[in-house]
Parts: C-alpha cells; structure tokens; sequence
C-alpha cells in the first residue's frame, strides 16, 4: 500500500506540472450588467472563477469598475496566474486595475448625426479573443471586432483589429503597447464569432472569420513574423445570416469547426465544417436548419465536449447533444435537458457556453443572474453527460457572458507533415475524490 502511494504522489506531482504549463484558460472573471436591476441578487462587482486545483474555485466581488455584457476575454500564465482581461471596452490586469494604454479600446472612429461607430464594442458574442504571440513568451496579442451594426438583413461586424499587451511592462502589471493594428478593414463581417485553434505545428495558431456574405471565409494565420490573412475562401454554399447571434468553436481536437447563425428574419443554422490544420482550410459543409420561427434569436451557444465526440447546442429552454462519430448529425441529436417550471420562469434560460479546465462546460442565462448551468460529463451520451441547471451560486450578478477561450493545450498533430518544430503533446489529467 504504501508503495501505490508513492507511485500516485509522483505521478500526481508530474501530471500536474504538465497542467499548470497549459493554464492560460485558468481565470474567468464575470461581471454585472449595471445599467438594468437584476432578477435576482444585488451584488455588483466580478466574480473571480478560478482552476488551479482541478476544481473551480470562486472569489468575489471584486470592484473593478468593469461591465460584462455580452464580450468577454482573459487570459493568464503559463503558471495559471491572471496576466489581462477585457469586456470589449477597455483592457484590466491582473491586478484588477486598468492596464496602462488598455483604455480607448473603444474609441469612436464614425460620428455623424446618422452614425456612431465604435472600434470595438461590449456586446458583440465572442467579440474579443487573447492569444499568446508565438515565439514572443513576454507578449499577448487581443483582437477584437468593430462595434456592430445592422443593415435589416442582420448584425455585422466591420473591422477586424489587434493589440500587442508586453505582459512584464510596468512593473509586470502588463502594458499595451499597440492597438487598432488593422487585420482585416473595411469588410462587412460575421458577428462577434472570434475563435483560434493551433496549427498542426502546435506552435501558431488559425482564426477564421467570415464575411456578412456568408460566402466567403478569411483564414488567418498566427505566428512568429505577425498575422498574416492566408487564405480569403468561397464555399461551396453560403452561410445564411452569419450576421446572427450564436457562438463559434473550434473541437477540442482542432479537426471540426462549427459556427451558429440566428437572426429574426428567416431562421436559425447550425454549419459544420471539417479544419484542416495544417492548411487553414474547411471543408466537408454540413448545415442544419432550425427553422424561422424559432424564439431564442440571438440567445444560443456551442461547445465541443473535451473527446470532441459531441456538440452541445444551448437554446434558450433547452440544451441539445450532436453525436459526431455518426454520419447523419440531424438524426443524432437528442435533447439533453429542457427547462422545468421555475419561480424565475423566462429569466432562467441557456445561453453562451464555455468548456473549462476541469472538463466541464459551463453556460451563463440570457439575463442577469447569479447563477452559471453546468454539464458535469460532456464526454458522455445523452443526458449521462449530467446537465445542471443552476449549479453554481456566484458571489455577484453575471449578465449573459462566459470568457470566450480557445484550446490552449491542443499541441502538434503528432505524424502530420506540419508537425515540424520538435513540440511534444503534453498529458493532461485532473485528480478528482
């Protein structure tokens, strides 16, 4: 006996260094909404969610003076500490204070008696994204999306911008150095919808981002020498709306690409994509229609489970499991959970949702509550995959938002012919009782 003790400390104490290398995801921070009262509770300030142990961990409220509504990013160490995080308008710490240059991020850019136009904005879904800059360990790149507009056809971007944050200036509180870097300008662009995935090299990383087309997709490329747009694509059929609310994720394993579009004037599609890593490429279109008189516009998420086997659709009053190791996607999906008869009625919805640390996936409502829904084992079918519905109580009021976070610990597709830089894949395990 105590021999397997001694074999799980060590295996415990090397399986966790190779965690806390990969936890740039390890902080969330959810805020409130201050310009409406909130359903329930009155606690303003953030909440400060946490992951170094394997398990969430939850401190708060923290008066930092930011609203988020919507747009929410962040991003710490390599160590899991707190380096930045953003709602869209401005840049904080890891201090929770302003970080130097992070204010402006939103500077007006139109102002006409018909127009005020914005170079970023809080309520854009998935609206701003953190990457670390490869090759540059003491920088962090943020990019982040024009403010929104519509055109009676749906909600648009225009602009695609960038920041450069050197994370040991001042004092290693973190400055931004550059903003407003244009990436892509003077396109009409999907709504919010800002995800990566590393390349098959397990060092750079690939953005996609679609056009208010929906015919045509930029694929954008992260590495060492800058942001390059590598690819400018036309599929095969057009998206529909993509100028909707919804989420776009990446699978866990980088090979599929899903993207959610909604809007009110003729329904609602989800479109699935195989991704090339190596290329940038998508390919392999499947689209699924919900129809236009669906009720939950925009307010719908995705999430890929940690094995990439399943999706999982939130929306609205109920939460929608794909299997995708079958062929036909329509005839695989089940309902997981619907809403049951709650005293909050209507408030208590599905929204935005976010895989953690710990392998979980957490989803936040379509108004401001204290509370975050929680799929205990998304690796599991049907509803084995254990949907909670208020499963955590938080210290503060949180407005419709989870921090938009790519997989941060994907690595190199071992045996592919980009898999040239000599990176391991590095276990990840968590410890649970």
């Amino acid at each position: 006996m105590k021999f397997i003790k001694i074999i799980y400390i060590v295996l415990f104490f090397l399986l966790s260094s190779h965690i806390h290398a990969q936890f740039l995801d390890n902080h969330w921070l959810l805020g409130y909404e201050y310009t409406q009262p909130p359903i329930v509770g009155n606690a303003f300030g953030v909440s400060n969610l946490s992951f170094y142990s394997g398990s969430v961990s939850i401190a708060g409220p923290i008066d930092d003076g930011t609203v988020h509504y919507l747009n929410n990013a962040s991003i710490s160490s390599i160590q899991g500490d707190l380096i930045a995080y953003t709602n869209g308008l401005k840049v904080m710490s890891g201090d929770h204070e302003l970080m130097l240059g992070g204010d402006t991020l939103n500077r007006t850019i139109v102002e006409t008696n018909q127009e005020l136009r914005y170079k970023s904005t809080d309520v854009a879904i998935q609206g701003c994204l953190f990457l670390p800059y490869p090759g540059h360990p003491d920088s962090v790149l943020l990019f982040y999306t024009g403010d929104s507009f519509n055109n009676n056809v749906g909600t648009f971007n225009q602009d695609l911008s960038m920041a450069i944050i050197h994370t040991t200036a001042a004092g290693g509180a973190g400055e931004v150095v550059q903003k407003e870097i244009p990436v892509i300008v003077d396109d009409t662009l999907s709504y919010g919808n800002l995800t990566a995935v590393q390349h098959a090299n397990g060092r750079d990383w690939w953005m996609i981002v679609f056009d208010g087309s929906g015919n045509k997709y930029y694929s954008i490329l992260i590495n060492p020498n800058g942001v390059n747009i590598v690819n400018e694509v036309f599929v095969v059929n057009s998206l529909i709306n993509p100028g909707g609310g919804g989420q776009a994720k990446f699978s866990n394993d980088g090979s599929k690409y899903c993207m959610f579009s909604a809007t009110s004037y003729n329904g609602s599609w989800l479109n699935f994509f195989d991704f090339d890593r190596c290329t940038g490429l998508l390919s392999n279109q499947q689209t699924i229609e919900y129809g236009p008189t669906i009720n939950f516009v925009p307010f719908s998420g995705v999430s890929f489970s940690p094995n990439s086997r399943f999706l999982y659709h939130s929306v609205v009053d109920t939460i929608f499991q794909y299997d995708l190791q079958g062929g036909d996607l329509l005839a695989s999906r089940q309902k997981v959970i619907v809403r049951e008869p709650h005293p909050l009625g209507a408030w208590l919805t599905y929204f935005q949702s976010q895989l953690a640390p710990d392998g979980k996936i957490y989803l936040c409502s379509t108004s401001s509550m204290p509370y975050l829904h929680v799929i205990h084992n998304p690796d599991e079918l049907g509803t084995a995959c254990s949907p909670q519905t208020m499963a955590i109580r938080l210290p503060t009021v949180n407005s419709q938002a989870v921090p938009n976070h790519p997989n941060y610990r994907l690595g190199p597709l071992d045996g592919s012919a980009c898999d040239t830089l000599g990176i391991d894949n590095l276990p990840r395990a968590w410890w649970r009782y």
